[in-house]
């Protein structure tokens, strides 16, 4: 997939939020806070990282399922859709 400067500087702004977030809980555990401050900073990364993945997603239907000039190619590029999604879903 190839990103535009400016889609590529939205995810990586994404990214550095998921690693200030990502820090934040490392603090909020080391400083023996409550578990409400740990389930918020928790849901706060995993937030961030669905808008990534759903930018991402995004991204790949409109520059790979869209343009797919063939059926075998659109076939082939849902199957590996198909499998990212699959593989997201069960880390969820």
């Amino acid at each position: 997939m190839t990103l535009t400067a400016d889609k590529k500087r939205k995810c990586i702004t994404r990214i550095n939020k998921m690693r200030g977030q990502l820090k934040g809980l490392e603090r909020v555990i080391l400083e023996d806070r409550g578990c409400v401050d740990i389930f918020q900073q928790a849901t706060a990364i995993k937030g961030a990282a669905n808008a990534l993945m759903s930018a991402i997603l995004k991204e790949h239907i409109e520059s790979h399922l869209l343009d797919a000039s063939t059926k075998a190619q659109r076939e082939k590029e849902v199957g590996e859709l198909i499998s990212i999604l699959k593989s997201y879903f069960k880390q969820s």
